[in-house]
């Protein structure tokens, strides 16, 4: 059986946010890579590991055997819930496979960077400054001063 990631909490570090702008994207592509940097993700405490919740699968209540026919209404109920009860099993096994795990690995990557790339380049902050500093005020003048050429008649 493969290792369950369990549930999570992050907790970008700013500090971090230059060096997982520079990770290589490559390397988020492959399995090898995507295990380093989760692995980078743990030893920097971005990734905290919360405790698991026990999960309790019970199967739906079948009548014993009775001699009288269910009627239809009564079928389509118990039909519904042993559905239900395999759908639930299935997403629970298919959510411990290995394949699984490796893309919750790469999804926290993946939000590690955008999170890193957003507040570098989406910064509102930052953004308000460039527009009242000086120099690009004066750049914005250039631009009138050119389009304001006299017309020749």
């Amino acid at each position: 059986m493969a290792t369950m990631i369990p549930p999570v909490k992050l907790k970008w570090l700013e500090h971090l946010n230059s060096s997982w702008i520079t990770e290589d994207s490559e390397s988020i592509a492959t399995r090898e890579g995507v295990a380093v940097l989760y692995s980078k993700l743990v030893s920097n405490k971005e990734v905290v590991p919360l405790p698991q919740q026990v999960l309790c699968l019970k199967g739906p209540q079948l009548p014993d055997f009775e001699r009288e026919s269910l009627s239809s209404d009564e079928q389509d109920h118990y039909l519904d819930a042993l559905l239900s009860s395999q759908l639930a099993l299935a997403k629970m096994v298919c959510s411990d496979s290995p394949f699984a795990g490796a893309l919750r690995k790469r999804l926290l990557v993946l939000q590690r960077v955008f999170y890193a790339l957003s507040n570098k380049y989406h910064d509102k902050g930052k953004v308000k400054q460039q527009q009242h500093s000086p120099e690009s005020s004066s750049g914005s003048a250039d631009v009138h001063s050119v389009s304001e050429r006299p017309r020749s008649s």
